[in-house]
């Protein structure tokens, strides 16, 4: 007998108090607005204002339309994101000419998202769902009568999972794999002798790679004949 179990949750994240304009990816700032408000990556991975590696601030541009600060150059990529994220902008100078910034790592893969998708969530790393799959049975090996409790996990999100099975109610046995999305994986268990009674295995679930978040469930399976010759 199989217990199947299918999820898909969202990863926690908590909700920025400062909202950036949908548009924030381009902008037109005729003078005398000389601000643009941009992702400033700090030097480490829980700081700045976002706590996400990144600060929300807005800077000024200078007269010839650069962005004041030296936030074009700024490339801390320590601890965490990359460096600043900057949107594209159109900046009429004084004498009526127009200065046109294309942006900076808006393109650029940040932990699995474009700085632009990361720039419009309030420069923090957008959320992911937890989506997978499991199948927990229980088979008799014929040759000792030994009991062996099976998982079958697939990772069906666009991110790696690191995944922790455990048999909870035969031997506490644990087995930790990480699984590429598309994935699929097979846990085994030696639980001795048959018979044996119904069971449960947890599933503990998180980023590969550290991003925020975690998932869990419980698969059951059946109770197994007693098989094979003799304990």
């Amino acid at each position: 007998m199989v217990g199947r179990l299918v999820r898909s949750t969202a990863a926690l994240v908590i909700a920025l108090s400062v909202v950036l304009p949908v548009s924030v990816a381009h902008a037109t700032m005729p003078n005398p607005d000389h601000k643009v408000t941009i992702c400033h990556r700090t030097g480490s991975a829980a700081g700045g204002n976002t706590h996400m590696g990144y600060s929300i601030i807005t800077v000024d541009i200078a007269s010839s339309g650069f962005v004041m600060g030296g936030h074009t150059d700024h490339e801390q990529v320590g601890n965490g994101p990359g460096g600043d994220i900057i949107p594209a902008y159109d900046y009429t100078r004084a004498d009526g000419t127009v200065f046109h910034f294309p942006g900076k790592n808006l393109d650029t893969s940040i932990g699995g998202s474009t700085g632009a998708e990361i720039l419009a969530n309030g420069c923090k790393l957008p959320p992911r769902e937890f989506k997978w799959t499991a199948d927990a049975s229980s088979d008799c090996r014929r040759a000792d009568g030994h009991v062996i409790v099976k998982v079958v996990f697939t990772n069906q999100s666009a991110f790696s999972m690191t995944v922790t099975a455990t048999e909870i109610t035969f031997t506490g046995q644990s087995q930790t794999m990480d699984v590429a999305p598309g994935q699929t994986v097979l846990f085994q268990f030696d639980v001795g002798h048959s018979p044996k009674p119904p069971g449960e295995v947890t599933l503990d679930i998180g980023w590969t790679d550290g991003f925020p978040g975690q998932d869990s469930g419980t698969l059951n399976h059946s109770s197994t004949p007693l098989c094979g010759p003799p304990a």
